[in-house]
């Protein structure tokens, strides 16, 4: 059965999609066969099917004529069986898609065949048919025609089924290969694409076929005899179409003339009889009838009656669709070289007398993916005939890619686009695509045209293909079957191989390592590009080439996976298409955590910190107490938290404990801890935090600013109450408003403290307190600086030694200190940090427990009492009266022992205290650590102190085990403490930091009067010296009641040392916690001579003044004026202030830099101007101007170099071109004043010495002058008996005045630039 239609055997190349493409050019169309797996529906194309092969390839297979109709989008496969229905009441057999034919039942008048394309449907019918002998239509096989049936070919057909049968049954013998190329040929197999109808006898000598496909309604005029002659005539409907006749002698319907396009074509008709006779004496004609038009089909009948005639002789006329995929032709040589032979075959090679050759076009299938590769492509076609006389031949296929275009209804022998002489072809030496060998028994010819469809879908020109003989001259040639044969199933087919364009990897997981890369085939013969999503950085395309890339993947240091997606893509035109995409997963590496910091040290304030996390996992933070806050916990990879810490609360007892708690960041398995410590803020004075956040306990022969402030505040607390019989003049004129009492600050830090020697007789008060702190100290007891006493008795405390005998203590107390034996030889470490370790500071005992030491402060006063003062004066002169050394022996025995008397001590109440039993025994404090202080005489003491807990070996005198780590000592404003300078040793006691003021002459005390150089004179102090430039700062109350006689103890006052130490951060720019010793040095500034003393510079007068540096900063500034703006002022150390009587003072510390004072007058009057050096209380040095006139605007300036003597510096008077001169010093001129500053009639009142006699006034510039004595008629005198005063009226013109005065018969003063008068 010939419904079908069937793919000729099909050699497909198996590929794996999954290797590389480089080895696709390796394998060959024998190795082995994909089998097709299924349809590719939604890739149909009206003429061709998809296949879907097991190794990923495609199959484009396309048919010779449409296999598919389109219903609403989708194709759908054509049915072309003839099935019976009725239109307009009539009974018809119709097709479903491709032409839409409908047939009429029976031939009777006015029957007609109808078909259908682009929107036309033509109709005709036989005309002239006798209603008597209508012929009824039978539906047939189209294999079952009568045309088929009784031509010789019918037996070929036959026994090509037959063939067929054999195969099927055989089956089992057939190789792999051959079982999967059947198998594909049956998925190819197209039912249902042709049906046929046989009318008998429709005018008793004839038949009438018609075999209707998806194309062309073939229609056969069977005749059975000869006949007078062959004339049939159809009437035909054209549906608004234009007959146009051909030159090839067909007729195409066009829509209009000027179109060339054909909707149908009524195929040139030729005939041939049952021996395979052929003719084209077939005259084709059509006229106009009416409406519709007559078309006659009229045959040779000398040809037809020839008696080589074997009947049936079948004529065939053929109406067809031209939208055939495949386009063939054949051209022949000799009587028909003119014309083109589009009949039901196509031929090559030579018969008896022509040659013959064939030319096919092919179209490329439309819905090919872009990018796709072709690794094969054949023209299967199945042979009609075999004529052999001579030898064997080879049937060539020829690409037409250099040859001129052709077209199949005009091409001819003589036209074809090659040489047409015999063999002529290869003239043109024509591209061979594909030979195959000609034999009888080959069926089918399959010719492999992969060159050339490579071409044309690279847009190259589309000539088609010439199939030839290889021989020309030897008579052998093939007929094949045509695009217009009978049975579909035999006509021409055009198979492309064929691999989607894809991409090797799908899928890749490579390992968190770094610099893993994975090769990438690509399959796609057009360029292409690969992206990779913009959020993964972390691939980078490497080894790009032709048909691979490698992919790359930087190392994952995350915990967690990460995925990324790679697009290969190709463009034609401006239709772009995805080859493939790569999903890549990369694996995560083992979780990780780093935190910036494992210790996080902050003050008691609430405050909030941030945390740096380093991590390649998401983690969370969490705290293990209530006062510990995390903010922002959760997060993935590098980030940040906050810990927010609460204030540190007071206890009930007023005091506060440092604590600790822990942070911790879990990220997985992994986690991390930190340890919060919130210091309390005795605790921050020994940990200061610096700005980078870093905290640790600060050695004590490091300097400390924090620790060094809080001390110098202990120390001036000391000194209140004022106790002593003078202590309101000294210290109390020395001190600011709103200073507490030592015992009250240190309570406010929660220290409760002991106060000893507080009577108004005694001398050396000192205050002693404790508390647990938190101190990283690393104590080891092998760094011990004194022995120890096996915890035996305390013994004698007697004959020190240094400073004489202070008393006996008795020998049966016994000690409760920890000595160096029960002391732990492995020392200290700090290394608990648990909520619960914090609770021993709580405990009422003092006990240590790694990092918390106990700490005992010991502030000692400054003189305030008859007695200190004996004592600083007895250091000196005559230690009966006391010392610095027995205040010394004072603060350690309050420290170590006590009075001793526990049943009689009246600060005790008799029950026993601190008194009588010594501060630390009483309070059981083992191991502590001190920090010793005190200002002036409390300073002397605490460096005694400090150096004797660093040297003490006797511990009968000073039990317990220390060394300079454990003793904490600031002293301010120190006097000299040693007067052997032999026993100074400046590597030992770096832990005594002595801060002094080079502006403070009781540094400088006491002194060997003999020797000329104070700073080198015998005595000296133990420690590290800091000598200050510090600025002078004073409460004003105390300057002016004390006047400036009093001012050099300015210097000496705690005020000023406690600015300074305020100041110092903003003057070193730098936070206090950061502030080290080698800034302290930097700042030095030792000098070697008590000359070198402050200086005041004192003006008294109605002006302004003003203090400039070298830069012209101004440093300093005073106005007695209401309305004066005070400019911005720039830190120097000057200190200035106006005095109760009118004076502008302004004090200039040692190592003042060089100044210009510049004076400016804003009314009338007289200037007194003073430079002096000033020491304790008196002046030693000075310059001084009295009775310099002013006026408005006149202006002086006088240079004060650094730490010049006064009697150096000059006032000048600066005249208004910038000259300066030095005002006269006119003992006789008191003041000369106008009533008004202006010229005209005024008076002029001048003060003079009794002993004047005369007055002048002279102009300054043109030096006329006016001249009165006592008795003039303009002047009245008044004389009070210390001064004269002149009251002189006139007319004044306008100028500067110099005033002179005459003293006796000749002798004249002048001073300079007295007033100036101006116009109204």
């Amino acid at each position: 059965m010939f419904k079908r239609i069937t793919a000729a055997a099909l050699s497909l190349l198996f590929v794996f999609s999954i290797i590389p493409a480089s080895a696709l050019d390796s394998l060959s169309v024998e190795e082995t066969t994909a089998k097709i797996v299924s349809e590719v529906t939604e890739m149909r194309e009206e003429s061709v099917k998809y296949f879907l092969c097991d190794d990923g390839s495609y199959i484009a297979a396309t048919y010779a004529a449409p296999v598919h109709y389109n219903e609403n989008g989708v194709w759908k496969e054509i049915d072309n069986t003839l099935t019976l229905s009725s239109k307009s009441g009539e009974t018809v057999y119709s097709t479903k898609g491709g032409l839409n034919v409908t047939v009429p039942s029976d031939l009777g008048s006015g029957k007609r065949f109808t078909a259908t394309n682009g929107g036309y449907t033509i109709s005709f019918g036989v005309k002239s048919i006798d209603n008597s002998l209508s012929a009824q239509a039978k539906v047939v096989e189209t294999d079952a025609l009568p045309s088929v049936v009784k031509m010789n070919s019918t037996a070929e057909i036959s026994d090509e089924k037959v063939t067929a049968s054999s195969m099927a049954q055989k089956a089992e013998t057939l190789t792999e290969k051959q079982k999967v190329e059947k198998f594909n040929n049956e998925q190819m197999t197209v039912d249902k694409q042709s049906g046929a109808v046989v009318y008998k006898g429709f005018n008793q000598q004839s038949d009438l076929e018609y075999i209707v496909t998806s194309n062309s309604l073939k229609e056969n005029i069977v005749v059975y005899k000869p006949q007078a002659e062959y004339v049939y005539s159809f009437d035909l409907d054209s549906d608004g179409l234009i007959p146009v006749e051909q030159p090839n002698g067909s007729i195409i319907l066009v829509e209009s003339e000027a179109s060339q396009e054909a909707v149908f074509t009524l195929d040139a008709p030729y005939m041939y009889d049952a021996n395979g006779a052929e003719s084209y004496d077939i005259e084709l004609s059509i006229k106009e009838n009416g409406d519709e038009y007559v078309v006659t089909v009229e045959a040779d009948s000398t040809w037809l009656n020839n008696s080589e005639r074997e009947f049936p002789v079948v004529i065939d006329p053929t109406w067809s669709a031209p939208n055939s995929k495949i386009q063939d032709v054949y051209v022949i040589n000799g009587t028909f070289a003119n014309s083109p032979r589009s009949n039901t075959e196509i031929r090559a090679g030579r018969n008896l007398t022509n040659i013959v050759r064939s030319y096919i076009k092919l179209t490329l299938p439309t819905n090919l993916p872009i990018g796709y590769s072709l690794y094969n492509s054949t023209l299967v076609l199945k042979k009609q005939n075999y004529f052999k006389v001579s030898k064997d031949i080879d049937i060539r296929a020829y690409d037409c890619k250099d040859a001129s275009s052709w077209s199949t209804s005009s091409i001819s022998w003589n036209n074809q686009p090659f040489d047409n002489s015999n063999n002529g072809y290869l003239h043109s030496n024509p591209e061979l695509l594909s030979s195959v060998a000609a034999k009888s028994d080959s069926e089918d010819y399959i010719f492999n045209i992969t060159k050339a469809v490579s071409r044309w879908e690279k847009g190259e020109t589309n000539n088609g293909i010439m199939l030839a003989s290889s021989d020309e001259s030897t008579k052998t040639q093939v007929d094949f079957y045509s695009t217009r044969a009978t049975a579909t199933e035999t006509r021409p087919n055009f198979v492309m191989y064929y691999h989607d364009p894809y991409v090797s990897l799908k899928k890749w997981t490579p390992t968190c390592k770094s610099s893993v890369s994975s090769t990438v085939n690509i399959l796609c013969r057009l360029p292409w590009t690969v992206e990779i999503t913009p959020d993964s950085p972390w691939l980078t395309v490497t080894d790009l080439k032709a048909k691979s890339f490698k992919l790359k993947a930087d190392e994952n240091t995350l915990a967690s996976e990460r995925s990324g997606t790679v697009t290969v893509k190709t463009s034609l035109g401006e239709v772009t298409s995805v080859i493939g995409t790569i999903t890549v997963t990369q694996l995560g590496a083992e979780p990780s955590v780093v935190l910036d910091t494992e210790h996080l040290k902050v003050d008691h304030t609430k405050q909030t910190k941030t945390v740096t996390v380093t991590s390649n996992s998401s983690w969370s933070a969490s705290a293990d107490s209530d006062w510990i806050e995390i903010e922002n916990g959760n997060g993935i990879g590098n980030s940040t938290f906050k810990v927010k810490v609460q204030e540190i609360p007071k206890n009930d007892d007023n005091t506060t404990n440092s604590r600790t708690g822990t942070v911790t960041v879990q990220a997985g398995t992994i986690s991390k801890t930190i340890t919060v410590t919130q210091l309390d803020e005795v605790s921050e004075f020994f940990n200061p935090i610096k700005s980078d956040g870093s905290c640790e306990t600060r050695p004590s022969t490091e300097y400390n600013h924090p620790l060094a402030l809080w001390a110098m505040n202990l120390a001036y607390s000391a000194y209140m109450p004022l106790t002593g019989d003078f202590s309101g003049l000294a210290p109390g004129l020395f001190m600011e408003d709103n200073i507490v009492s030592a015992e009250d600050l240190l309570d406010d830090y929660g220290i409760k403290s002991v106060a000893f020697n507080t009577d108004k007789k005694d001398t050396v008060c000192h205050i002693i307190g404790h508390k647990q702190i938190y101190a990283d100290i690393n104590y080891n007891t092998s760094d011990n600086t004194n022995g120890g006493n096996n915890n035996g008795t305390l013994g004698i405390l007697e004959g020190t030694g240094k400073h004489g005998t202070i008393g006996y203590f008795s020998d049966d107390f016994q000690s409760g200190l920890r000595t160096d034996v029960s002391m732990d030889s492995t020392g200290m470490s700090c290394v608990g940090s648990s909520e619960a370790f914090w609770n021993t500071l709580n405990s009422n005992d003092a006990n240590n427990t790694d990092c918390v030491r106990t700490l005992v402060v010991v502030d000692i006063r400054g003189s305030s009492t008859t007695q200190d003062w004996r004592t600083d004066i007895g250091t000196a002169f005559n230690p009966e009266w006391g010392s610095f050394g027995a205040g010394m022996e004072m603060v350690l025995k309050s420290l170590y022992y006590g009075t001793g008397d526990t049943e009689n001590c009246t600060k005790c109440n008799g029950g026993g205290c601190e008194h009588c039993k010594g501060y630390i025994p009483y309070n059981n404090i083992s191991n502590p650590i001190f920090l010793v202080t005190g200002h002036s005489l409390g300073a002397a003491v605490a460096n005694l102190v400090a150096e004797h807990l660093n040297s003490c070996k006797d511990t009968n005198h000073c039990p317990g085990s220390r060394t300079e780590k454990d003793i904490y000592a600031y002293t301010f404003a120190t006097p000299k403490t040693e007067n052997d300078i032999t026993k100074y040793d400046n590597k030992k006691n770096q832990n005594i930091f002595n801060i002094l003021n080079n502006n403070d002459i009781v540094t400088f005390v006491p002194t060997n009067f003999s020797k000329p150089n104070w700073s080198d004179n015998g005595w000296t102090r133990y420690g590290r010296d800091f000598r200050i430039t510090m600025p002078l700062y004073l409460n004003s109350r105390f300057i002016k009641k004390s006047g400036t006689a009093d001012f050099g103890f300015g210097g000496h006052a705690m005020s000023t040392y406690r600015h300074w130490l305020e100041i110092l951060p903003g003057m070193l720019n730098k936070k206090a916690e950061d502030i080290t010793t080698e800034d302290l040095k930097s700042i030095s500034d030792d000098r070697d001579a008590v000359g070198l003393l402050p200086r005041l510079f004192k003006v008294k007068c109605p002006v302004d003044v003003t203090l400039k540096d070298s830069d012209g900063n101004i440093v300093a500034y005073e106005s007695a004026r209401e309305n004066a703006v005070y400019p911005e002022i720039t830190e120097r150390g000057i200190t200035s202030y106006i005095s109760e009587d009118n004076e502008k003072v302004f004090f200039l510390p040692f190592g003042c830099e060089d100044v210009t004072a510049e004076i400016e007058a804003h009314d009338y009057g007289t200037m007194n101007v003073a430079l002096e050096t000033i020491g304790a209380g008196d002046q030693l040095e000075s310059m001084t101007y009295s009775n310099v006139s002013l006026y408005p605007g006149k202006d002086f300036e006088i240079q004060i170099d650094e730490n010049s003597v006064p009697n150096e510096s000059r006032l000048m008077a600066v005249a208004e071109d910038g000259t300066q001169t030095e005002p006269s010093k006119n003992p006789y001129l008191k003041s000369a004043v106008p009533d008004t500053p202006y010229a005209g009639n005024n008076y002029i009142t001048v003060v003079t010495d009794r002993s004047v006699t005369k007055v002048q006034f002279v102009h300054h510039d043109s030096r006329d002058t006016m001249t009165y004595t006592r008795d003039n008629v303009d002047v009245t005198l008044v004389d009070d008996g210390e001064t004269l005063t002149w009251r002189i009226h006139r007319n004044f013109p306008a100028t500067v005045y110099d005033v002179g005065v005459k003293v006796g018969s000749y002798n004249w003063y002048y001073t300079e630039r007295v007033f100036e008068l101006t116009r109204a």
